[in-house]
């Protein structure tokens, strides 16, 4: 059955079943003075004049069963202290071998390359120079010149940098000259000290030591730089000097390479060796 019925505001509300109006009466939308109305009713009433709705509505809620108690664990059974003594009495002893350890197997010697890689390694010391020397890069040219590539501030140089140098390097650091020499023109030389007299001491290459006059023999300077590499034409040398004009044609001249420039200029130094007959 069907009911409407007369809401806070004095609205009509509904049809709704009874088991929604009893829903409603529960949560206090409807009591027992609230009007209603059904298909058996004339006109509206209260509730609380209805007998059969207002039974219905007032009947409580069935109360929850109560949940069952929880049957309480037994105790735990306590160990037979004895049980383990005459355990052990049943059980026999069985006798136990100690096994020598095992000896490690011996390493393999190492080849010769292993021997000289682990050499290697363990000469590799890093110094606090190798965060500078990971800025340059050792370029070359189509004639197998090395130059040098700074990636930080994208500047190249010929002179190798100080980060990058060899023992070999470092001992080429210093005043450095050329020296007059009977046999082969000039020889590098550097300077040692300037004595009393104005005269230097200067050492070559092998190690001798040389008294120079200074002011009889002036001393053309040398950068290392300067004989990277012999050029075809001499008016790419970056000094136009007698040591550095001499000192490439040698190295040309040693290479078999007779000919070379100067602008328009052809240099062609004699040929001229004996020949095993």
């Amino acid at each position: 059955m069907e009911w409407y019925y007369v809401d806070a505001s004095e609205e009509q509300a509904g049809p709704v079943t009874q088991p929604d109006l009893k829903k409603l009466f529960d949560n206090g939308q409807v009591t027992l003075e609230t009007y209603v109305w059904g298909e058996n009713l004339d006109d509206w009433k209260p509730v609380s004049e209805v007998p059969e709705l207002k039974a219905a509505l007032s009947k409580p809620k069935p109360k929850p069963k109560p949940k069952p108690k929880p049957v309480p664990k037994s105790p735990p059974r306590q160990a037979d202290p004895l049980a383990a003594l005459r355990k052990g009495k049943k059980k026999k002893k069985k006798r136990v071998e100690k096994k020598a350890p095992r000896q490690p197997d011996p390493e393999p010697e190492p080849t010769p390359m292993e021997s000289s890689k682990t050499a290697d390694v363990k000469e590799t010391k890093f110094s606090p120079m190798d965060a500078e020397a990971a800025k340059w890069r050792t370029l070359y040219t189509p004639q197998g010149v090395a130059y040098y590539h700074n990636t930080e501030n994208n500047s190249t140089t010929w002179d190798k940098p100080d980060c990058l140098k060899t023992s070999e390097d470092q001992d080429k650091e210093g005043d450095w000259y050329w020296m007059p020499h009977k046999t082969e023109a000039f020889v590098p030389c550097k300077k040692v000290c300037v004595n009393s007299n104005g005269s230097w001491t200067v050492e070559t290459e092998e190690g001798a030591t040389v008294t120079v006059n200074k002011k009889r023999c002036p001393l053309e300077a040398l950068h290392w730089s300067q004989l990277r590499s012999p050029v075809s034409d001499l008016v790419l040398l970056d000094v136009m000097n007698r040591p550095l004009i001499l000192h490439n044609l040698m190295k040309r001249y040693t290479a078999n390479d007779i000919y070379t420039n100067v602008g328009t200029i052809l240099i062609a130094l004699n040929p001229y060796k004996r020949l095993p007959l």
